[in-house]
């Protein structure tokens, strides 16, 4: 595997954005530099963090904190942190990863009951990690919703964002504004019903081994036991009484209230003037006539200073299923002569861990 590692990776060339000689040297490979790739089989152990917000906290995990580049990664709807526990330690040493809890998801804090918010409100705690760590332009790593959420908030913020990778996400859904009352009307629906349940019965709990087996069903089967497992690690909580329920807040559940049009998604994407690679998994779930994703395509062909477009083997958790698979594309995107050294401070220290240092620190910069 790693010989086939070496040859999909081409030669480092001198980073533009940073001196090689405030780097250390294991951050560098070439052909003849084999250290890298001993490692990238590697597991590797994540720090645990808790950034305290106005509404709450965000939990998250980081990992390599002290590497020159910084990468967020953001999860898919009702999954968590863990979600990308299988591909960052195959990553390459010169990512520091962050992987965060999205609000209502894994250890994060979760909005009031009866809430249903649009995607698109997810850019503000995205934008919260963004400056308490103090990055001035991010890479990112969604995947599905959290591709969703690394368009939009690239979208709204083009100049903070230097690189965008989405895994098994293509465009965002859109509503035709003709669907929109009816939607609107059945979001609402749910919502009450959703509040009523949330006040007036238990949460669900169960057996680990029958919950374990409602998130296989709920994950269609795409994923095995122990893949499962990886994201129940905090997908799951166990109860005083001996049983376990779901971390994730049964507000995501609902259908958003508030949906954009075909013309507000491709406004947003218009605006991607970053470098940008798309993996679909061939396997994964196709949510819109093909030619509206094509649209989404050419937008972003015009729009980003990069682009690449990979149809790969696998299902819609492919990164968490296949995550070799994902590898060589992404160490070859995020080399170290193609991204910003957007983890190196003024005074040549992590930004990661200065903010480690200072969760307790309100996570707001209003």
């Amino acid at each position: 595997m790693i010989s086939r590692l070496k040859q999909s990776i081409s030669k480092l060339a001198t980073a533009p954005y940073c001196q090689k000689s405030s780097i250390p040297s294991k951050y560098f490979f070439s052909a003849g530099n084999t250290n890298l790739f001993s490692s990238l089989a590697s597991t590797s152990a994540a720090k645990e963090f808790s950034l305290k917000t106005p509404t709450g906290h965000i939990a998250g995990k980081v990992w390599n904190e002290e590497a020159p580049v910084a990468v967020l990664c953001l999860h898919g709807l009702l999954d968590n942190a863990g979600s990308f526990d299988r591909l960052v330690p195959l990553l390459p040493d010169h990512l520091c990863c962050v992987a965060i809890d999205l609000p209502g998801h894994g250890w994060s804090s979760h909005n009031p009951p009866g809430t249903s918010r649009p995607v698109l409100h997810y850019v503000i705690p995205v934008g919260r990690v963004i400056r308490h760590f103090g990055w001035k332009q991010v890479i990112m790593i969604g995947h599905s919703m959290g591709g969703v959420i690394g368009m939009f908030y690239a979208g709204t913020k083009p100049a903070a964002v230097h690189s965008l990778i989405t895994i098994d996400l293509v465009k965002p859904i859109h509503c035709h504004p003709n669907d929109m009352p009816q939607s609107t009307a059945k979001s609402l629906d749910n919502l009450f019903l959703n509040e009523h349940q949330l006040l007036h019965t238990k949460r669900p709990s169960y057996t680990y081994d029958d919950l374990l087996e409602h998130a296989l069903e709920g994950h269609n089967g795409n994923l095995d036991k122990t893949q499962i497992k990886v994201l129940m690690q905090r997908g799951a909580e166990k109860l005083p009484d001996g049983r376990y329920s779901f971390t994730h807040s049964l507000n995501e559940k609902l259908p958003r209230i508030v949906s954009l049009s075909l013309e507000q998604v491709l406004a947003f994407t218009a605006c991607l003037h970053c470098r940008m690679m798309i993996f679909k998994a061939k396997d994964g779930p196709i949510y819109e006539d093909q030619k509206y994703v094509d649209a989404a395509i050419e937008v972003y062909r015009q729009a980003s200073t990069e682009f690449e477009y990979h149809s790969i083997p696998g299902d819609h958790h492919v990164h968490l299923s296949r995550p070799e698979t994902l590898m060589p594309y992404i160490a070859r995107f995020l080399s170290l002569d193609a991204v910003p050294c957007n983890n190196i401070g003024d005074n040549g220290g992590s930004l990661v861990t200065k903010g480690l240092l200072n969760t307790n620190e309100l996570c707001s910069h209003l």
